[in-house]
């Protein structure tokens, strides 16, 4: 009996026994199996594991007949693989993570098998590496890259596409995420034989149930041989034109808070603020990832026209279906082109209301500034004109004080006249005047010389704190 070790081994689940080629673009294997493991790709064999798989197997006795199975376990998948060919018809897998931050619900060696039995391209390992675990928003704007390997008996694409899908937030947050789609398709000439792969960045994505609603309905996919590139034209039909309304929304916020500051008065109360600024770079950074976003989406559509030729010319499709999926990737690569154009616009308009607020606080933070310093002025107008009243007052002060001493002196009872009033009589108590007011006036200058101190002391004190 056959163990699980051993239909692992069959399928090459091993990095030893499942190399990839050296003119391959994505290094040595045990290189890049070991980064998409501490990447968080997979999840561990034991975990909760889900994979999708459709079969379309064509019978020229009855119509095509279809096999729809959901895995749960690693061992029952691969000896599925093993006992389940598929030569003339299609294979349909569906992949997807918990959430668009979370690894991709297979273990390793389901997609090692996955890659061994069905002779997929290395490259293909790029766009999974796209679906990783991660703890914040990386890789927003990177599209992945596009790739494609046709030979005489083999043709195959993988592209990962970027999308944004509202995220159900209702708390003032930002309402808008970007999201992610993974595609592979191939078709075996010789064989006759399709597989398409889409990596969904949660459960029961659109692109999925559609999918699966066209593979399931005999009259609407009858022939899953030589295909044209339809995987990755559900994908673009579905997701493309969120674009739009992605940027409709931000435009929106732009004209809103634009109005605000183009109406603004300089020297009324402006209804803005630093805040303002804020989030009009915020709007800019949600603009500047769609330039390398839109570039990745116009590659991958020239990939699926060039798959598509590829097709033509080998005779896997017929005329018309390559002319008229020509003509709607045309159209799709006009669509990102004009989507791309916009972009850009609404991310000039963005930069220059951002740079007419910038100036506007400028120019009141100028005006508030002048303000001050006219109030400044008149204030310092007004100390002049003060202290040259305390100049008067100090000087007639001096003036009258000398006398006023003097009076004080012979007013008090220490003096009196003899008893023919022609000479003044001094008290002999006199001296406890002098006793008493010479000590508190040396307390008084001894007080003001001893808080004057501390104060240069302070002052020190502070400038060496500065310094260090």
């Amino acid at each position: 009996m056959t163990t699980f070790k051993e239909k692992v081994l069959e399928l090459g689940s091993t990095t030893h026994n499942f190399p990839l080629p050296s003119y391959s673009l994505i290094g040595e294997a045990d290189d890049t199996w070991s980064q998409l493991a501490s990447m968080k790709v997979f999840k561990p064999a034991s975990s909760a594991l889900s994979l999708d798989l459709l079969d379309i197997v064509p019978s020229d006795s009855q119509p095509c007949g279809r096999t729809t199975r959901t895995f749960n376990d690693t061992e029952e998948f691969i000896d599925y693989l093993n006992h389940s060919p598929i030569n003339g018809g299609l294979r349909s897998i569906s992949i997807c993570q918990k959430n668009s931050w979370a690894s991709l619900k297979i273990c390793q060696p389901m997609l090692e098998s996955i890659m061994r039995k069905h002779d997929i391209m290395p490259e293909f390992l790029e766009t999974v590496r796209c679906f990783h675990d991660k703890t914040c928003n990386v890789e927003e704007a990177f599209g992945g890259s596009s790739w494609k390997r046709c030979t005489p008996l083999r043709k195959e694409l993988t592209f990962v596409m970027k999308y944004p899908e509202h995220n159900g937030r209702t708390d003032g947050a930002d309402p808008w995420s970007i999201r992610q789609t993974g595609v592979y398709q191939s078709f075996d000439t010789a064989k006759k034989t399709s597989i398409w792969i889409l990596l969904n960045p949660r459960e029961n994505t659109v692109a999925e149930n559609r999918t699966k609603g066209l593979l399931n309905t005999q009259d609407g996919f009858s022939d899953p041989q030589g295909q044209p590139p339809l995987l990755g034209l559900i994908v673009l039909s579905i997701y493309l034109n969120n674009w739009r309304t992605y940027m409709t929304y931000y435009e929106k916020e732009e004209l809103r808070m634009s109005g605000i500051v183009i109406s603004a008065v300089i020297d009324e109360k402006l209804q803005f603020s630093h805040s303002t600024l804020s989030q009009l770079r915020r709007l800019e950074a949600r603009l500047l990832l769609l330039s390398p976003i839109f570039q990745s989406l116009i590659q991958a559509i020239h990939l699926l026209e060039a798959f598509n030729d590829s097709l033509q010319d080998y005779g896997s499709v017929s005329d018309k279906a390559q002319k008229a999926t020509q003509e709607i990737l045309q159209n799709y690569n006009n669509i990102a082109i004009a989507y791309s154009q916009n972009a850009t616009f609404i991310l000039n308009k963005i930069r220059g209301t951002a740079q007419l607020l910038s100036d506007t606080l400028n120019l009141k933070h100028q005006q508030t500034s002048q303000t001050i310093s006219k109030n400044t002025l008149a204030l310092n107008d007004m100390a002049v004109k003060d202290s040259a009243t305390i100049r008067v007052i100090t000087v007639v002060t001096l003036l009258f004080l000398p006398a006023q001493f003097i009076a004080t002196l012979f007013g008090m009872q220490f003096f009196s006249t003899d008893s023919s009033g022609t000479s003044m009589v001094s008290s002999s108590s006199l001296w406890i005047f002098f006793a008493i007011a010479t000590p508190f006036t040396l307390a008084t200058f001894g007080y003001w010389k001893w808080m004057e101190r501390k104060q240069r002391l302070k002052a020190k004190l502070d400038e060496l704190g500065q310094k260090c």
